[in-house]
């Protein structure tokens, strides 16, 4: 089970989503509108692909905060105050709607704009990967190598980089490289770990650390750490689980510092995705892996 967060990061973590229902406007003034139906990423200066699924945004004017939305939203601007707009993206951690969280590895998207009151304006901010970015893993497969490889599996069950088809909510639509397993009808086994092919030794242990993917299955599937100990132990933690996503693709972030703050120096770390079969499961047994990224800032 995931540990809990200190006091430091609880009030960040449990942050739910602000819907905003209703506004008092002050009646000194008329107000604008944002209307935002759209963000997007710049991931060039990580030489990465702009595949994303940022779900929100929190919204400040000056320094004060707007309010924090759903995409899309269309929200109101007090047009008098000429302050910049400073938009934050935001992710759903583990997948979860319950639990949205700022992805830090990305700057804010600011803009100013010369405000006309009961006016609409169409923002599509655009986020980029802020300079300090640390990038541990990031891997596509449109080299055609893979920088996953099988721990634990039958000789049975097959592992290859494959062309597929991609689309992710109707955006990103078309051919993909992707990582695919398959778990062959044969193996008696049904079980399998794949992982990068190495442990990793520079994770810090105190900031977020954000892994995401994109993922298509038929079969749930476990991400799980790994900890290798300098004195020798180890410890196997699942961290969250996904649903079978069937025919579609879905995308996943998910930030790691509740298993990793506060670990021993030292410490070692191998991330995983798990799978197990359950019995007499008679379905695709093929799943496809694609667009890894894993960041923290320095």
């Amino acid at each position: 089970m995931r540990s809990k967060p200190n006091s430091l990061y609880s009030g960040v973590y449990s942050l739910a989503l602000i819907i905003i229902s209703s506004c008092n406007v002050d009646e000194s003034y008329i107000p604008s509108f944002v209307q935002v139906d759209s963000l997007s990423i710049d991931a060039s200066s990580i030489e990465g692909n702009p595949i994303q699924e940022l779900s929100a945004i929190q919204v400040y004017q000056g320094n004060q905060t707007v309010g924090t939305f759903t995409i899309p939203c269309k929200f109101p601007i007090n047009p008098v105050k000429k302050d910049k707009l400073s938009f934050v993206g935001y992710i759903k951690n583990n997948g979860s709607s319950q639990s949205v969280i700022p992805l830090r590895s990305l700057s804010n998207f600011d803009t100013t704009i010369n405000w006309i009151e009961d006016s609409t304006y169409q923002i599509a901010p655009i986020f980029s990967y802020r300079n300090n970015t640390e990038l541990l893993w990031q891997d596509d497969f449109e080299s055609g190598n893979s920088s996953l490889i099988g721990y634990r599996y039958s000789p049975q069950d097959s592992f290859k980089v494959k062309t597929v088809s991609f689309d992710l909510d109707g955006r990103f639509k078309g051919n993909t490289k992707a990582f695919s397993l398959n778990i062959a009808d044969s193996d008696s086994i049904k079980y399998l770990d794949i992982g990068y092919f190495e442990k990793f030794n520079s994770i810090p242990t105190d900031r977020e650390v954000f892994f995401e993917f994109d993922i298509k299955t038929e079969l749930p599937v476990s991400v799980a750490l790994k900890r290798y100990y300098a004195n020798g132990g180890e410890e196997y933690v699942p961290y969250f689980s996904i649903n079978p996503t069937g025919d579609k693709w879905k995308r996943f972030y998910s930030n790691f510092i509740y298993e990793i703050q506060g670990q021993p120096s030292g410490t070692l770390y191998e991330i995983l995705f798990s799978i197990d079969v359950p019995a007499e499961y008679s379905g695709n047994r093929e799943i496809f892996i694609d667009n890894i990224r894993l960041t923290y800032l320095k």
